[in-house]
């Protein structure tokens, strides 16, 4: 069951625009009511049963060649004749329509097993009549999970493996060569490509392990941040979100950026972070209270998560973890009744006057 809503809306839905919500309602997972559609081109992500996986907005570094299979689209080739067979790669252990391997997928991996591509899911007919490809039946293929290569199992890597080529890369003041599927696992990425790193004196981060996550289905207490290397990449249209805390690894590559979000430490500095600090849509960072402070957008506006998922988010409460989850009910429900308590006040005022 999504969070959709909160108690919030629920107590002063009806009151229309007597009460203003408080600006601690913002900070509540909900789905963004602000999308902006102009000019911007619907980008299908599959079923919802059988969603694509994989990295937009990367190129890699021979003759700018996207990665592909990211999303459906008829990868394969120009159309010759409509309908286009379009196509996208998906986990075969979370899609339950038809997938199949094919020389597109050959040696590649998603958290450690074979990819599959699917035109089920983007509503196009198999290629070949009768030849309807399937999904893996046995348990044990999609039950066997190695945490210490893809992360906590409440927060996995995502990201496909064994992509061919290279990728650029801006870290640290110097342009590096990084594979292409960097961030795909558990790993020490940024250990041989960075100069850097290669000093006497090298960060303590550069032989640390992370890997790239869903801001959105990663469950554990350090939140995930926003990637720096990769502004324009995206997962599932959601910006790229970096965790070395999945990995079993401490952070100490953040707290030296300057442009991560949860180095911000006023309002204003927070939301003047992105492509265009005017637009909420292109902002990269969100505000979120005095107590909670700077996050990446998605993780205080667009994810939707379950009760589950928030108990895991110790930074969700307003002393970082040490407001238990009983108390902090009990301060919203508190908080609350005295804003119903203001309303029906200001009301009766109303019918006074």
């Amino acid at each position: 069951m999504y969070v959709r809503t909160w108690w919030l809306t629920l107590v002063l839905g009806a009151a229309g625009e007597a009460c203003t919500p408080v600006r601690s309602a913002g900070l509540l997972q909900k789905a963004a009511r602000h999308r902006s559609a102009g000019g911007v081109r619907a980008v299908n992500y599959g079923l919802p049963g059988c969603l694509c996986v994989g990295v937009d907005g990367v190129n890699r570094t021979k003759r700018q060649e996207p990665f592909i299979g990211a999303h459906c689209d008829n990868w394969t080739g120009p159309c010759k004749q409509e309908p286009c067979e379009r196509w996208c790669f998906v986990d075969p252990c979370q899609c339950n329509v038809s997938s199949r391997e094919s020389a597109a997928t050959e040696q590649l991996t998603w958290e450690g097993r074979k990819l599959h591509l699917s035109e089920e899911t983007c509503h196009s007919p198999p290629p070949t009549r009768g030849a309807k490809g399937t999904s893996p039946s046995d348990g044990r293929f999609c039950n066997a999970y190695d945490e210490e290569s893809y992360g906590d199992r409440k927060c996995k890597c995502i990201g496909v493996e064994h992509l061919k080529g290279q990728v650029a890369v801006e870290v640290a003041g110097e342009t590096a060569t990084y594979p292409a599927d960097v961030g795909s696992r558990c790993a020490a990425w940024d250990a041989e490509p960075l100069s850097l790193c290669a000093r006497e004196d090298a960060p303590s981060w550069c032989q640390k392990s992370w890997c790239y996550v869903d801001p959105c289905a990663c469950a554990i207490a350090e939140p995930p941040k926003v990637s720096t290397y990769f502004p324009s990449a995206s997962y599932r249209k959601r910006p790229l979100y970096y965790s070395y805390e999945t990995c079993g690894a401490q952070d100490s590559f953040t707290p030296d950026s300057s442009k991560a979000c949860v180095n911000q430490e006023t309002e204003a500095r927070c939301l003047s972070l992105g492509a265009d600090p005017e637009d909420p849509e292109l902002r990269k960072c969100a505000w979120g209270g005095p107590e909670i402070k700077c996050l990446g957008k998605e993780l205080l506006h667009m994810c939707q998560v379950d009760e589950e998922t928030l108990s895991h988010w110790s930074w969700w409460s307003f002393s970082y973890g040490d407001v238990g989850s009983q108390q902090l009910l009990g301060a919203v429900v508190t908080s609350a009744v005295y804003v119903v308590i203001l309303c029906l006040f200001i009301a009766v005022l109303r019918g006074f006057y």
